[in-house]
């Protein structure tokens, strides 16, 4: 049994896979602590530990997992399963990587588009095999905290799953703005990029997938755990 932990902003979720097989998957908004995942291990019993994150890590927790079990901490440095093509990799977030390994093991061989809704959305492309790039916004909740933050006298709201059809209020023409905004832009993204790449899959992940997949119609698969099948990849290929 593998142990795969996606550390992402504001929660992070733990996939435990039996080869290939996802058997079950745990989130939590919390701190991730070494009871935890030892109450894991007698539950799954897994040897090999794979980790991503976008926050600074525990280094204690790491070397306390360390003395045992096989660990792996993912950087974009090390050998991956994907080719890289990005001007910048030492500002490449590990995680839009793997989400992109992720969305190849679910379509292999062919050009893909993972976005991934949480904290930030970001889009991220693989054409022939290569990681290319793709875009990054902000997600839902941070356009809202964004708009009450730089001005004087909008409120401090919270995103909504029923979509605002019109703006009456401040509230609702707030809302509209944040939830329909980031609606259309996924829209837009994904008819630029298919119009430029031949076949593209396009893959929903993340935190605020299942608030995008009833309203965006070419987001044509849903894989809420693609970060963990990207992490689970990885390490059956170290």
């Amino acid at each position: 049994m593998n142990l795969c932990i996606d550390i992402g902003n504001t929660r992070y979720k733990a996939g435990f896979f039996s080869k290939h097989q996802l058997v079950d998957v745990f989130e939590s908004h919390a701190e991730i602590e070494l009871e935890t995942i030892m109450k894991w291990n007698n539950q799954y019993s897994f040897s090999r530990i794979i980790i991503s994150s976008v926050r600074i890590l525990n280094e204690g927790l790491i070397k306390a997992l360390s003395d045992q079990f096989d660990v792996t901490v993912v950087s974009t440095s090390m050998n991956l399963p994907i080719e890289i093509s990005y001007e910048t990799p030492e500002t490449l977030g590990v995680d839009r990587v793997l989400g992109a390994i992720g969305a190849q093991n679910i379509f292999p061989s062919k050009n893909t588009l993972s976005i991934d809704a949480g904290t930030c959305i970001t889009y991220d492309l693989v054409v022939d095999g290569i990681f290319i790039g793709g875009a990054i916004s902000p997600g839902v909740q941070m356009r809202l905290d964004a708009m009450h933050k730089f001005t004087d006298k909008l409120p401090n709201l919270k995103k909504n799953d029923q979509i605002v059809t019109f703006g009456t209020s401040t509230t609702s023409s707030m809302l509209m703005g944040a939830e329909s905004g980031a609606i259309e832009e996924m829209k837009g993204f994904i008819r630029t990029f298919s119009d430029q790449i031949e076949n593209l899959k396009v893959i929903l992940t993340g935190g605020d997938a299942s608030f995008f997949e009833g309203h965006v119609e070419n987001a044509t698969f849903a894989a809420p755990n693609l970060v963990l099948i990207g992490l689970n990849k990885v390490l059956l290929e170290t």
